[in-house]
């Protein structure tokens, strides 16, 4: 709450320690420009933020290895 008389100036969100604040799912040539992208976004956001690059195809359970060697 910010200005005069305590009046709302946007919306939060209470987010617990090691909760995913977002994913992001591209493709392997633009790998760089997104963890460039995510870099300058942390700072947008309160405390300490990692990036995480996940071993898994997309938003599935499946790894990428398995599903590129056929195995």
């Amino acid at each position: 709450m910010r200005g005069a008389f305590g009046k709302p100036q946007g919306t939060v969100a209470r987010v617990h320690i090691g909760l995913v604040i977002m994913s992001i799912r591209t493709k392997l040539q633009n790998k760089q420009h997104v963890i460039e992208a995510l870099c300058r976004t942390k700072f947008k956001f309160p405390g300490h933020q990692k990036i995480h690059i996940s071993k898994k195809w997309g938003f599935t359970k499946f790894n990428q290895m398995n599903l590129r060697h056929g195995g």
